[in-house]
């Protein structure tokens, strides 16, 4: 697992959420579950419910930062 860089503040469409990289890889952007909480108006146990109910669909290291 690489380190994660912060750049700050980012925008896509209405939505402003905390941008990060380098979680899967060099130049590799990722979403924070608290900010896909937000953009699908969901608490981010709710997410964390989803995300871990349907584990065997993700994959470690390119869709989920274990």
């Amino acid at each position: 697992m690489n380190e994660l860089k912060v750049l700050g503040k980012e925008k896509v469409g209405a939505f402003e959420f905390t941008g990060i990289e380098g979680g899967f890889g060099e130049d590799k952007k990722a979403m924070l579950v608290k900010d896909i909480a937000v953009i699908h108006g969901k608490e981010v146990r709710q997410i964390n419910q989803a995300i871990n109910m349907n584990r065997k669909r993700f994959k470690d290291g390119i869709d989920v930062s274990i």
